[in-house]
């Protein structure tokens, strides 16, 4: 019988918690989460009884840990920097686990990872200009060729490059300049990002057989003869990786 599935947005705490929670009564979780990376330490937050029971069900509040101190003070801190013993977490009834946002999340993140299918997403970027007036966007700004067709660094390089030749060429003109620097990139930058979202495919397999072409890929990558096969097949794709299109 095949496992009830879930789709969990966001890889917060409350999205972490309900993927171990659903893996523990037996759902599958994909989670997506928007953020490029996950958060640090994060602000100071208590968990009380209720968090806690959760967190020790969950398996996880060992790992959470408790940064609660006997001898620690809050204070309150006026405008002109002047502090005053003042009342916080460690002072109201309960007993809360003193912590940081982070420690919850990291625990919970370090439990799910293994069980759940974690996702972020890929965006390009397709802008109508790069520039107005003076004002210039460069490399994933403008113009995210996304990791698929592996031309992020090397174009944002190439596009830098070529920014400052064109600005040399045309002293006094920079509307000139970035007119005849945009003119010259989009075409190099349209062929890149058109040949990502080509190479999707090859990195995230849509259909049976997207699946079925990479595990032949893999498969002849995995010998000497197959690799020279398969390098003398995939050439014409990467030829546009080597033109050098910042050159003066």
């Amino acid at each position: 019988m095949n496992k009830p599935r879930a789709l969990v947005v966001g890889m917060g705490i409350g999205g972490l918690a309900t993927a171990l929670r659903l893996h523990d009564v037996g759902w599958e979780s994909v989670l997506v989460e928007r953020a490029p990376e996950r958060r640090g330490a994060g602000y100071f937050v208590a968990m009380f009884g209720s968090g806690t029971s959760a967190a020790e069900r969950l398996g996880v509040l060992d790992t959470i840990g408790d940064r609660t101190s006997p001898g620690a003070i809050t204070y309150d801190v006026e405008r002109d920097g002047r502090r005053r013993p003042g009342m916080g977490y460690g002072d109201v009834p309960g007993a809360p686990r003193l912590l940081l946002r982070g420690d919850i999340e990291s625990a919970l993140y370090n439990e799910v990872a293994p069980l759940a299918d974690l996702f972020d997403s890929v965006h390009q970027v397709v802008m109508p200009s790069w520039h107005t007036d003076r004002v210039v966007l460069v490399g994933d700004s403008a113009w995210c060729v996304t990791l698929y067709s592996g031309m992020g660094a090397s174009s944002a390089i190439a596009g830098a490059d070529l920014l400052g030749t064109v600005l040399q060429r045309n002293p006094g003109n920079p509307g000139r300049a970035l007119r005849e620097w945009e003119m010259r990139l989009r075409p190099f930058i349209a062929t890149h990002q058109e040949l990502g979202r080509q190479e999707l495919v090859t990195f995230i397999p849509q259909t049976r057989r997207d699946k079925r072409t990479r595990t032949i890929m893999q498969t002849l990558l995995g010998n000497p003869t197959g690799k020279r096969v398969m390098q003398r097949i995939l050439a014409p794709k990467f030829r546009p990786k080597a033109i050098d299109v910042a050159a003066a």
